[in-house]
This record gives C-alpha cells, structure tokens and sequence, in this order.
C-alpha cells in the first residue's frame, strides 16, 4: 500500500521494510463517538492511501499484542468527514480477542464479531457504493463480518489504525498486503 497521508501523526511511530508495516501508538488513542453520548475520541493514528471511485479488494495480515481491553489493530476506512468504518482485531472487556466492526455516521456502532486467536487476516472490499468486510478463516475460506452502504460515490480512504484507548500503547504489525481489481462474486461467500 502506498502511504499517501497520516492522521494523528503525532501519535505514531511507525516504518515499513521489506512489505510488512510496523505501527506503534501511545496509549489513551481511539476513534469512536460513543452512542449515548459519554465519550468522544478522534486521536487514534491512521495510515492511509486515498483510493479512487473503483472497485478494490484489500487484504492484509496483522499480528499484534493487544494486552489491555479496546486495544486493537486493523483497518480503517473513511469517506467524506462523517462517514467512517473500523474492522480490527479487539481485546474485549472480557479478556477475548474479537473482530470487531465500528461504523460511525454521525455515531458509531459497536458490533463485536467471532473470537480468533493469533494472527489474523482482514479483507476490505468495495464493490460500487457497498463495502464488505471479511475474516480468513483456518480452512481459507471468508466469512462476511460486514456489509454496508457507502454515503456516496467518490474517492475513499483506506487505511491501517491501532488504538489503545485504556492501555499504555500498542505495536502491531501489518503484512503480506495487497490491494487487488479482482473482488469478491459472491458477498456473502467471499469467493
């Protein structure tokens, strides 16, 4: 992936060698916009490529320590100023490691979905105005995680995010990335 911006830069070390991009963020960093109103964060650092109206297919592997709860590490994907999708790898409260999906238009969601263990692999797509989210699992094949509309067509920022919003930091590593033309037939297969 070609870094073309960073937000929150002050917030990040981070460097890529040899395809694999290394992340590093302080602690007390999130990006959410709690539905009842308690809490509002927009300090989490993000890489990210600014991607034209076509459609794509991102898949990336991501390997991290994710010790204390709400730290995590995985895409972010942002369209316009209010629209914005999270899809990490999350410690929940309950000690699991979950893949979770954040939406924010005006609000965020907060879906948690199933439960891994080590490395993980995410896929982003964007097929027209949709975009789905899918996890690799063991046996290679996709589940679908998510599915949502884009709030309009145009140009969308694809990125990488860690956050530690109750933890001392979180270092992660992003790798055997690649953004493809050749998206998914089947959206709810992944195939």
């Amino acid at each position: 992936m070609k870094i073309s911006g960073i937000v929150n830069k002050d917030k990040l070390d981070w460097s890529e060698e040899g395809g694999q991009l290394s992340m590093r963020v302080a602690g007390k960093t999130d990006f959410f916009l709690d539905p009842a109103e308690q809490y509002t964060a927009d300090s989490a650092p993000i890489l990210f490529q600014e991607i034209p109206n076509v459609d794509f297919s991102c898949e990336v592997t991501i390997r991290s320590e994710l010790a204390s709860t709400f730290d995590a590490a995985g895409f972010f994907l942002r369209c316009g100023t209010d629209w914005y999708l999270k899809f990490e790898a999350e410690r929940a409260p309950t000690g699991e490691l979950l893949i979770v999906s954040v939406l924010t238009t005006g609000f965020s969601d907060d879906c948690n979905g199933p439960e891994v263990s080590g490395p993980v692999t995410l896929r982003a797509n964007r097929i027209g105005n949709t975009v789905s989210m899918h996890l690799k699992l063991e046996d290679s094949s996709w589940r679908l995680i998510r599915y949502c509309r884009l709030p309009s067509p145009g140009a969308l920022e694809l990125g990488f995010t860690v956050q530690s919003p109750l933890g001392g930091g979180v270092y992660a590593t992003f790798s055997d990335g690649h953004i493809s033309e050749n998206v998914p037939q089947d959206i709810r297969s992944g195939t």
